[in-house]
C-alpha cells in the first residue's frame, strides 16, 4: 500500500489532512535541524463578490497563490481559508512574501462576461525560529492570532503574531 499525497489537480494545493501531516513533518525537521518556519494563514473575503462568481474568483486566487510561492513553500486548503508553510523562512522573509502576494491582488478585476470584482484578503503570520517548544496546532493558532488582527486593520492587510 502506498501513501497518496493528494494535491488537488485543478487547485494545486494541498488538502487539509495532508497539509497537517506535511507541516507536522517540516516542525519535526526545523526542531531536529534548527531552522525557521513560517506559516500564513489566509482568508479570502467573498462577502462583496456575487455569489454566481465566488467559486470562479476563489479559483483565480488559488492560481495567484501557486504562482507566487516558492517550490519548497507548502500551500494548503484549511476549511474556506487557505495556509501556506514556508520552511527556512523567518518572519521578514514572510511579510516580504505576505507584501508581494497582497501586491499581486490590487486592483480590480474583470471575468470574460464583463463581470468586475476585487480581491480582498487578510493574512496573518506566525512564525517558529526553529529548535524545541513548537507544535502544527500552536503554529496554527498564532497564524489565527494574528488573522484576527489583521482583519481588524481592514482589507488587503498582514499582520504578524506576537505575544
Amino acid at each position: 500500500m502506498s501513501l497518496q499525497l493528494n494535491k488537488s489537480s485543478e487547485t494545486g494545493l494541498y488538502d487539509q489532512h495532508v497539509f497537517m501531516m506535511l507541516a507536522d513533518y517540516e516542525l519535526n525537521r526545523a526542531q531536529r535541524y534548527p531552522s525557521p518556519v513560517t506559516l500564513l494563514h489566509i482568508s479570502l473575503n467573498l462577502k462583496q463578490v456575487k455569489p454566481e462568481l465566488a467559486e470562479k474568483v476563489t479559483e483565480q486566487f488559488e492560481s495567484i497563490l501557486n504562482t507566487s510561492l516558492r517550490i519548497s513553500d507548502i500551500p494548503g486548503h484549511y476549511g474556506s481559508d487557505f495556509l501556506v508553510l514556508m520552511p527556512a523562512t523567518d518572519e521578514n522573509g514572510a511579510q516580504a512574501a505576505a507584501r508581494r502576494l497582497i501586491a499581486r491582488l490590487k486592483g480590480t478585476r474583470e471575468f470574460e462576461d464583463g463581470n468586475l470584482f476585487k480581491f480582498n484578503i487578510h493574512i496573518g503570520i506566525a512564525t517558529h525560529p526553529g529548535g524545541r517548544g513548537m507544535s502544527v496546532n500552536q503554529l496554527l493558532d498564532q497564524a489565527t492570532n494574528a488573522l484576527q488582527n489583521a482583519r481588524k486593520v481592514g482589507p488587503q492587510a498582514y499582520k504578524v503574531f506576537s505575544e
